[in-house]
């Protein structure tokens, strides 16, 4: 008889302990879906939204209604972010789960050691993801605009390129010169006479009349200038 009852008792305790586990993995899975779904990223981004595990030893009661989850503070996703966790069951339960946050974000890079004065080609270029804390507006997430650009230094693989590594126009280059004003465009060529990246307002020296102008490195082997 007593054997009997202790078979019934740890018969009704496993699924107790089951329960009382999958009451803390869902809580983490549901603060880190929470999480996701206020970041704001971009299609091509990869993010993860990493919630601490919930301690087993609070023995969470399964709540019967849903949870009230709210980003702690300001509301501001950040790489270290607080979820004000609620059960508004009567009696219900409340806790704080810490979620790291990581957003890679795609960019060029090099995919093979390229070396001073190299012409970047599909061949030799790639895409690859980093910590978007670390990106800045000297990388570029286009690879078509850097291909005919020629690198200003050793690159390695997988580093990612910037803008001040390359020169989109190189002194020294024949540019074309689009001089524009209203819808009417005007061509000529030119001479580089320094080294621009995409948006640097470089000198140029127009080859017909040897005149000096400012202009804006607007593609590879193309300035523009208004008129």
């Amino acid at each position: 008889m007593i054997r009997l009852i202790k078979l019934i008792y740890l018969a009704l305790l496993v699924p107790i302990m089951a329960n009382a586990g999958d009451t803390e993995t869902d809580i983490q899975q549901q603060v880190s879906d929470y999480v996701l779904s206020q970041i704001q990223a971009e299609p091509s981004d990869k993010v993860e939204a990493i919630a601490n595990t919930v301690d087993q030893r609070l023995n969470l009661a399964a709540c019967q209604q849903s949870l009230i989850l709210n980003i702690k503070g300001s509301g501001e996703i950040r790489r270290n972010t607080t979820v004000d966790v609620t059960c508004p069951d009567t009696p219900g339960w409340h806790l704080f789960v810490p979620v790291k946050i990581r957003i890679q974000k795609p960019v060029v890079a090099a995919a093979t050691p390229i070396a001073k004065g190299t012409v970047l080609s599909a061949d030799n270029l790639t895409v690859t993801y980093i910590d978007s804390f670390l990106l800045n507006g000297n990388m570029t997430t286009d690879m078509a605009i850097l291909i005919g650009a020629r690198s200003k230094r050793e690159l390695k693989t997988n580093q990612p390129i910037r803008q001040d590594q390359i020169c989109v126009v190189c002194r020294d280059d024949t540019v074309e010169i689009i001089a524009e004003k209203g819808g009417m465009q005007i061509k000529t060529s030119g001479r580089a006479l320094q080294d621009g990246s995409l948006h640097d307002m470089i000198r140029v020296q127009n080859i017909r009349s040897q005149r000096i102008i400012s202009a804006v490195v607007s593609a590879v082997g193309q300035v523009k200038v208004e008129m």
